[in-house]
């Protein structure tokens, strides 16, 4: 994935160029695709319920993702639940 970001970065601010063209919004570009893919993912309620909830949902939570980035599947996190603490 971020080979693909820099690749993109690259094509938007070509090397020996950052002075005069480096914007944050072509380096926001670069990574935009990924961040639409999983816009409703984040902002679904029963999406970030499975992200917070136990080991099965998070699974389901990471698959999503996975497939949402088209990349193989992750592992969750286990030591840590993502939902609220304190």
């Amino acid at each position: 994935m971020q080979r693909e970001w820099s690749r993109r970065a690259e094509v938007l601010i070509p090397e020996g160029s950052e002075a005069a063209t480096f914007r944050a919004s072509r380096l926001f570009a670069a990574v935009y695709p990924e961040a639409v893919n999983l816009a409703g993912l984040i902002a679904s309620p029963i999406w970030r319920h499975r992200a917070a909830g136990d080991p099965d949902a998070q699974r389901q939570f990471t698959t999503e993702v996975a497939r949402r980035l088209h990349r193989p599947p992750m592992t969750p996190p286990t030591a840590v639940p993502l939902s609220r603490t304190g």
